[in-house]
């Protein structure tokens, strides 16, 4: 098996294997800008066959110094699990980038090996979490809109991979949401059943009309809502900077700025995902 290495970041390569957790104004991210396999920290491209199940894509560049495979042939020779024994999990956030990902698996000693594919999403789109993370940055989170059209990224984890990431997400549940809530559509045309998605427990932070707010620059984002709230200036910091500090060396802070979005009517309910 000869498959050649991909970048697959796009103009942001320089960034990607910086992990979120580590340089939290970074999140979510460096995402792949293409379908592609995380494996041993390399991503290896993967070509969708239309109208072929996901196990026959191609994985590898197609030229003279590289020789195409079969996904599932692929995860095979990598002793991993093959695509039919694998869940499809939507990744809204950091769990799309190839280094927060690599780091939450190796971390609990499993695979490393995980397909990632771009797949177009309706009826969802992402809004911003309201709560703090531990690491410092405000993560995001899904909101059903019947309307909403999103490219984002399809995550195929085996069961020990599904069980590890569950164990990263104390602020989320993870719920099974079918098609008839969340269609997700494959390049290869395929219309899967319902995929996995990572539901916040704290509820959307929201826009000055009151609407779910939209992801942005962590920077931007953060310094945002430091200007809509006195009082979350005074406990986390007057700048983003101060804001990752805070909320990475006080516990008690990023708690109490947590409170403050809801008592200062900062957040939205959103609708059950898994209806």
């Amino acid at each position: 098996m000869t498959v050649r290495p991909l970048s697959g970041f796009g103009p942001d390569d320089r960034l990607a294997w910086t992990s979120p957790a580590d340089a939290p104004l970074t999140y979510p991210g460096v995402r792949p800008i293409v379908s592609c396999v995380l494996h041993r920290r390399r991503l290896l491209a993967v070509h969708a066959s239309p109208g072929r199940p996901v196990g026959h894509w191609r994985v590898g560049p197609e030229s003279a110094s590289a020789t195409p495979v079969p996904l599932d042939d692929f995860l095979r020779q990598a002793g991993a699990a093959p695509t039919a024994r694998r869940h499809p999990v939507l990744a809204i956030g950091s769990n799309a980038s190839p280094a927060q990902l690599h780091r939450k698996l190796s971390r609990a000693g499993c695979s490393t090996t995980v397909p990632i594919l771009r797949v177009e999403v309706q009826g969802l789109r992402v809004g911003v979490s309201a709560h703090i993370s531990a690491a410092g940055y405000l993560p995001t989170s899904p909101v059903l809109e019947p309307a909403a059209d999103e490219r984002l990224h399809l995550l195929l984890l085996d069961a020990d991979q599904l069980e590890a990431v569950d164990r990263t997400e104390p602020n989320y549940v993870r719920t099974f949401a079918p098609h008839t809530t969340v269609g997700a559509g494959l390049e290869s045309g395929e219309v899967l059943g319902g995929v996995h998605v990572y539901a916040g427990r704290h509820g959307l932070l929201t826009d000055e009309e009151g609407l779910a707010l939209r992801p942005a620059d962590q920077h931007r984002l953060v310094s945002g809502l430091l200007a809509r709230s006195v009082a979350l200036r005074a406990v986390m910091g007057e700048t983003p900077e101060a804001f990752v500090t805070t909320a990475q060396n006080r516990p008690d802070a990023r708690a109490r700025g947590t409170e403050l979005f809801r008592t200062e009517g900062l957040v939205m309910t959103p609708r059950d995902l898994s209806r």
